[in-house]
């Protein structure tokens, strides 16, 4: 459970179909990664009960072995190691388990499909004042310090390929 949609879906569903079930979160010490208090907070409120491990920066580079030995082939999951991690302890005591991955993927919950349906609102307009703007966006962007107008800018400027070039990118990171 990590406290975001996909998960909280997941677990709300499961335990109203099935009561006692545990889930299980990482956490880790950086707080930027960190999702165990959101998780804790949802697994309260749909009383479940909720096993938490944390993690540091010394246990992530013991498992880094372990991590490249179990998917055998380069990819990049931003999650993979939080899911190694889980499973590791969700193993020691249950046997199936069910998971959120994937929600994102398959209903666009990621912010570039978001930026695709900016690009779609304003494709309309003429490529030369599209661009126009979009350098004006990028300078704020710059002196301003705010990477969303960043963002902006560079889908103004762009072509529809360009777009979902960036798209296609960014999920098989």
């Amino acid at each position: 459970l990590s406290g975001g949609i996909d998960s909280t879906l997941v677990a709300k569903i499961a335990n109203d179909l099935k009561t006692n079930l545990v889930s299980y979160t990482v956490g880790f010490e950086s707080k930027a990664l960190d999702e165990t208090e959101r998780a804790n907070k949802i697994a309260n409120k749909i009383k479940l009960k909720n096993n938490t491990s944390v993690f540091n920066n010394e246990d992530l580079i013991n498992e880094l072995n372990r991590h490249v030995y179990a998917f055998d082939e380069p990819f990049a999951d931003s999650t993979s190691m939080g899911t190694l991690l889980v499973n590791k302890e969700a193993g020691k005591k249950i046997t199936v388990a069910l998971s959120g991955d994937g929600g994102d993927e398959s209903f666009f919950g990621y912010n570039h499909f978001i930026w695709l349906k900016l690009f779609l609102k304003v494709e309309f307009i003429p490529k030369c004042i599209r661009n126009l703007l979009s350098q004006l966006i990028l300078k704020y962007a710059e002196f301003s310090n705010k990477p969303s107008f960043f963002n902006i800018g560079k889908i103004l400027g762009g072509s529809r390929e360009d777009l979902m070039q960036n798209i296609l990118e960014k999920i098989i990171e």
